[in-house]
């Protein structure tokens, strides 16, 4: 497992031609919640190397796992934990772009009819669907409607 060491926590991380992202669904690090996809971001800030706290140890840094992006829809489902279980549904961001910025759409797939892949609860329903730009300045989750006759 690839372990980096940073002065600060990173929105990502590129590695040997791979991107990899904060997976928020692991709290602790152990072998047995870690796959081959993750790497392992190690963080102190400059101010704390070498320098020792109250007990008289040297301060130890934070460990981050971050999991590869394999599609762009990873970069919008990404895991998610809550304290009091699934958060309901994700926030979307940005406005559509009216200057010609090309819109993505895609269907979102579903674990039980009710959950994304990434763990966030949306009930039960009409297909969900994502529009997004390639830069993700927007991103809007919808419903199809279905009409019945």
């Amino acid at each position: 497992m690839r372990t980096f060491n940073r002065t600060y926590l990173p929105e990502e991380v590129k590695f040997r031609g791979k991107e990899y992202i904060k997976d928020r669904s692991i709290d602790i690090i152990s072998e047995h919640t870690l796959t081959k996809r993750h790497v392992i971001v190690e963080v102190l800030s400059i101010n704390l190397q070498n320098k020792i706290d109250l007990h008289g140890r040297p301060y130890k840094p934070s460990k981050h796992a971050f999991i590869e992006v394999k599609s762009t829809l990873d970069r919008i489902i990404t895991p998610v934990s809550g304290r009091y279980g699934a958060p309901m549904g994700r926030i979307g961001k940005g406005l559509k772009p009216t200057d010609g910025a090309r819109v993505f759409d895609c269907y979102v797939p579903m674990i039980d009819g009710a959950y994304d892949k990434g763990g966030a609860y949306w009930g039960l329903g009409s297909p969900l669907r994502v529009s997004y730009t390639k830069d993700l300045k927007y991103v809007e989750f919808y419903r199809v409607k279905i009409i019945e006759n």
